[in-house]
């Protein structure tokens, strides 16, 4: 039940990011990523529709794959100064967070599938057709808003592990401790 409170946090943040970009891009007269932050924002909500519907290893997938398909879109369409490929960091981490062990061969392929990606956007001589280059300071901007999203992200995400393995060791030393007063009773 938390990796899917934790899932639900995700799409909310995809949502409040597609709609943070969206409005940075027409303040600064740029528009050629705004059909792309309509798939960022509704995607999630597909998601969030499938967890209602109790499809939840699916509602965990898409929001996945999605994710990894718009962070490759925005590092083939934005320049590199904007730091868009600061967002496959976290996308290498959440996979194993919210899908957990029981599925680790999903986790896995998401995360070799967001590799690929990387170095495709990376290496790969591919441009989207209609990129433009924004202005020097909507780079920066951009870059300090990808670093945040990371890093948030990030933290997020390892502060879950961390409260989660806390928790287990709470309940194991609880446990630990019938035990002993049990076998001292007897």
């Amino acid at each position: 039940m938390k990796r899917l409170r934790l899932t639900i946090y995700l799409c909310f943040t995809s949502i409040g990011v597609s709609v943070i970009y969206t409005a940075l891009d027409l303040l600064n007269n740029v528009y050629y990523a705004l059909p792309f932050y309509s798939a960022i924002f509704f995607g999630p909500i597909i998601s969030l529709i499938l967890i209602r519907n109790s499809h939840f290893l699916m509602a965990k997938i898409l929001v996945l794959l999605g994710a990894s398909i718009a962070i490759f879109w925005a590092n083939i369409s934005d320049p590199f100064e904007t730091g868009a490929i600061l967002l496959f960091v976290p996308l290498g981490i959440v996979p194993f967070a919210i899908i957990g062990f029981g599925h680790k061969w999903t986790s896995i392929g998401i995360v070799i599938i967001a590799f690929c990606l990387f170095l495709i956007a990376s290496f790969g001589d591919i441009r989207a057709p209609f990129a433009q280059n924004p202005p020097q300071y909507y780079n920066q901007l951009s870059l300090c808003l990808n670093y945040i999203i990371s890093v948030t992200i990030s933290i997020l995400i390892v502060y879950f592990l961390v409260r989660l393995h806390k928790e287990s060791e709470l309940t194991l030393i609880e446990k630990e401790k019938s035990v002993t007063e049990k076998n001292t009773q007897l």
